[in-house]
């Protein structure tokens, strides 16, 4: 029997260029999604330390209320024990990324990954006590109404 190096190597070729196109594909869909998924590149600072406008629910890193002082990052806010009440990820003045909540006991009150702020996916609510509240997003949008507060 005779050996064809050219025709394996060509075969080798396409079966690593192939390879890699999955490979890529693989990345796109899953390393773009777990990158969107993540906190913002930038500081983490507390609540206190940024300005927010109320009224846009726009966060700023200085005054004046511009562009070009628009906060991204990661912004965390604490309770009157000390204890991480809030962590929630800012891009350019929204709520972008991770947002996760506790209860004063330390169990998590609820999370979300948000879209540029106006946008979120994969809610999910609890009760102090760590049982999970079902609804999903219409549960989401009674409780950033505000007709719902969780306890």
């Amino acid at each position: 029997m005779r050996y064809n190096y050219r025709m394996n190597k060509s075969n080798t070729g396409r079966g690593l260029a192939f390879l890699a196109v999955l490979a890529a594909i693989f990345l796109l869909k899953y390393g773009i999604q777990r990158y969107m998924d993540g906190y913002p590149s930038g500081p983490t600072v507390n609540i206190t330390d940024i300005y927010i406008d109320i009224e846009s629910t726009t966060f700023y890193k200085a005054k004046p209320f511009n562009e070009d002082n628009l906060f991204t990052g990661t912004v965390n806010t604490f309770n009157e024990a000390g204890k991480l009440k809030v962590k929630a990820g800012i891009k350019e003045g929204k709520f972008h990324g991770p947002y996760t909540g506790w209860h004063d006991n330390g169990q998590k009150m609820l999370s979300l990954i948000w879209k540029k702020g106006t946008h979120f996916k994969k809610f999910e609510a609890y009760h102090s006590n760590g049982d999970r509240v079902e609804g999903g997003n219409e549960l989401a949008e009674k409780v950033f109404n505000g007709e719902i507060v969780l306890e």
